[in-house]
């Protein structure tokens, strides 16, 4: 899957990622979002970091 956002939407998708990796710390978020859950686990905090590099290089940052 390919998708492109704007530099305001990648900051957007990072800052959400980072609010979960930061509460799920804490708090079971898979269980209050459980309908997205459903065939895959979340990431977790290494998968989470991971992802964020992908999208800060993506968008050329």
């Amino acid at each position: 899957m390919r998708i492109e956002l704007s530099p305001r939407e990648a900051a957007f998708v990072i800052a959400a990622l980072r609010n979960w990796q930061e509460e799920s710390q804490t708090t079971d978020l898979a269980g209050f979002y459980e309908a997205y859950f459903e065939e895959h686990e979340p990431l977790d905090s290494a998968e989470i970091d991971a992802l964020c590099r992908r999208i800060v290089e993506a968008a050329g940052e």
